[in-house]
């Protein structure tokens, strides 16, 4: 073992030079001693510091309190802990105090060796930030997952729906398929139609099931009992048969089911009554189900029904009642089933007003519907349009219709000629386009009263063709008649300028009534023929004013000489841009990803050498908002004057 004996000059040497920072203090609290950290880190001279007592620059201490400090350290002898320093500028920094008690040549001390934590501070600062963005993070990854269960759970809700309306219609139409002889066919063909009427039925349902804000068109119809029960027995038939079940239909002496004619959704009557015979044919165990029928006609015009469906079989267990008409509730049975039938009854019979319940009975199931329709005095007549709950006689919609021309705008062979021929019984001409260009060729040539456009076609669609035609300020009358209408089709159509848009088949009825909502518009807007090629005009007296108008949507204007870029609301919504935040090329280039950025320049390119007028540059990528959310966006371009100066017009679409 080595021994070595320092001198006090050597120790004050060792002491200055080290990088921590080190006091001596007195027990009343002056400075005996500082090194060079010490001054060099607080901005002080030795004389300057020499002047200051401990309360001088930590935070912590004052006056009163240093002496209890003192007395403990005294006991202890030996002390770590954290507190905060001020430097000669003012400024508070953290930092570490190792702290000792000393006593030589009879005299005591505080020997403290403090450390600088502000680089420590920084980097916890930096990871307390990182984990709050990763919490951040995981709340979004967390809201994510639970959309895409929802998701989920809304497809299987979707297919288990389809399963359930389509399979008796479609194994109905296979079975008479079977039977080729003509005698047959037409024995049926009323029963044909009426199952591809709830086939299409039940594709607007879907609809409904994949569009949260979207609730099913209530229809109605002049119907009477007898041909409620009639479509009833035809869609049950299978069941009957199958489980070897009676049914009988009754009704009271005041509700003859011939002569009690209503309005009503002739549709969802006959579906709900349906799946209560079923789910009896299915789940009771039984062998005979009923269904009654009694009414109470009020002065108002409207008749109280009250239908019961009854079996015999081993009723419900009153634990099972509340939940009876829950999604996916099943009660004891060993059948297959999706446990919607319940559920999707009693939803449609609320949305028309009605009630359906459970009634408690000793022996089998019984079920309770009533509901309040408008009473029909006499059978459907031609020339009669049902709209919502409102019978329209066609001539007080239009006096001649065989005046006006109907341009249809379909690319189906079969539908063009059934089309035409069904739309002559109406209008003087029906020509007919195969696509959007065909369509733009024909309005070249010729006006028309009318525009009744396909959603899917080569070339140019349906949607196209309506924003065409708008940018062009054409005002005239735009109806979209298409099979795609279970996603945002339909939202879509409206949004480019279609007056209204309506499920296929094409029928006079669905025609005439969306004609009865846009009459005057139709009376006054004769469309001039097109001269020349369509030509991108849209005109508004200044930027504000386009602005304001479009302000439901995510526009961007850039000034192509000043550069200037003003953006509505919703375009700052979706990149995540502050209201006072201002718009630059910069901001807009970090919401364009690395992924994205060369398709991105292409476009642009082909955008800015294009001069005023030409159709709108459409390109679809992925996009960035400027807080980190990526999504997929549509982005629509076009040239415009403003005030005699030409700005770039964006719309921005996220799907």
């Amino acid at each position: 073992m080595i021994t070595v004996e320092l001198s006090r000059e050597v120790l004050d040497t060792v002491l200055d030079l080290a990088a921590d920072e080190v006091f001596l203090l007195r027990p009343d609290g002056s400075l005996k001693y500082a090194n060079q950290s010490t001054l060099i880190r607080r901005g002080f001279s030795m004389d300057e510091m020499l002047t200051k007592a401990v309360w001088d620059w930590n935070s912590f201490v004052t006056e009163s309190s240093w002496q209890r400090r003192w007395e403990s350290l005294k006991q202890i002898k030996s002390a770590r802990f954290e507190s905060r320093h001020v430097d000669k500028n003012g400024e508070s920094f953290p930092v570490d105090i190792q702290a000792h008690y000393l006593c030589f040549d009879n005299d005591e001390y505080c020997l403290c060796f403090v450390n600088d934590l502000s680089e420590l501070a920084e980097k916890v600062n930096q990871l307390d930030k990182k984990h709050k963005e990763l919490a951040v993070a995981k709340s979004r990854a967390d809201e994510a997952l639970k959309s895409l269960h929802d998701l989920q759970e809304r497809r299987s809700l979707l297919f288990a729906t389809i399963a359930h309306e389509l399979r008796t219609p479609v194994a109905a139409i296979s079975m008479l398929s079977s039977d080729d002889s003509a005698e047959s066919w037409q024995d049926a063909r009323n029963q044909v139609h009426q199952l591809a009427r709830d086939l299409l039925h039940t594709l607007d349902d879907m609809r409904r099931l994949t569009q949260d804000n979207h609730t099913r068109e209530v229809t109605s119809e002049q119907f009477n009992l007898q041909n409620l029960f009639e479509s009833v027995q035809l869609s049950v038939s299978a069941y009957i048969t199958r489980y070897r079940m009676k049914m009988q239909i009754s009704a009271s002496n005041n509700a003859d089911l011939n002569e009690t004619w209503l309005y009503g959704d002739l549709y969802r009557l006959k579906v709900v009554l349906s799946n209560l015979v079923k789910n009896a044919c299915v789940h009771s165990g039984g062998d005979q189900v009923n269904i009654s029928v009694s009414r109470v006609e009020s002065a108002e015009g409207e008749q109280q029904l009250t239908f019961r469906v009854e079996d015999n079989g081993r009723g419900i267990p009153a634990d099972q009642v509340d939940h009876l008409f829950s999604a996916y509730a099943r009660g004891v049975t060993d059948a297959d089933g999706s446990g919607l039938g319940l559920h999707i009854a009693r939803s449609w019979i609320e949305e028309l007003g009605g009630t359906l319940r459970s009634i408690p009975n000793d022996g089998g199931a019984v079920f309770e519907l009533v509901i309040t329709l408008k009473s029909a005095k006499r059978s459907p007549a031609d020339g009669v349009v049902e709209i919502g709950k409102t019978a329209i006689e066609l001539s007080s919609v239009f006096t001649d219709t065989s005046k006006l021309s109907v341009l249809l705008v379909e690319d189906d062979k079969i539908i063009q000629m059934v089309g035409k021929k069904l739309l002559s019984k109406l209008f003087a001409t029906v020509d007919i386009a195969g696509d959007g260009t065909q369509a733009v060729d024909k309005l070249e040539q010729r006006s028309y009263d009318l525009i009744l456009t396909d959603y899917f076609m080569p070339n140019m669609n349906g949607l196209e063709l309506i924003r065409q035609l708008r940018a062009t300020g054409y005002t005239g009358i735009i109806y979209a008649c298409s099979a795609a209408t279970l996603g945002s089709e339909f939202n879509d159509l409206i949004d480019a300028g279609a007056n209204d848009v309506f499920a296929k088949p094409l029928t006079l009825n669905k025609l005439m009534a969306c004609l009865a909502n846009d009459v005057e518009i139709f009376q006054q807007a004769k469309q001039p023929i097109l001269d020349g090629k369509l030509r991108m005009e849209i005109k508004f007296a200044t930027r504000d004013e386009l602005l304001q108008q479009k302000s439901g949507r995510a526009l961007l204007l850039i000034d192509m000489e000043s550069g200037e870029i003003q953006g509505t609301e919703k375009w700052r919504q979706l990149n995540a841009v502050g209201a006072q935040q201002p718009l630059t090329r910069t901001l807009l280039n970090q919401t364009i990803p690395d992924e994205s950025r060369d398709k991105y320049v292409s476009y642009s390119k082909q955008f800015f050498q294009s001069p005023v007028g030409n159709p709108p540059v459409v390109l679809e990528i992925k996009l960035c908002a400027l807080d980190g959310r990526e999504f997929m966006g549509r982005v629509t371009s076009e040239k415009v004057e403003l005030e005699g100066r030409v700005v770039a017009c964006t719309e921005l679409e996220e799907f």
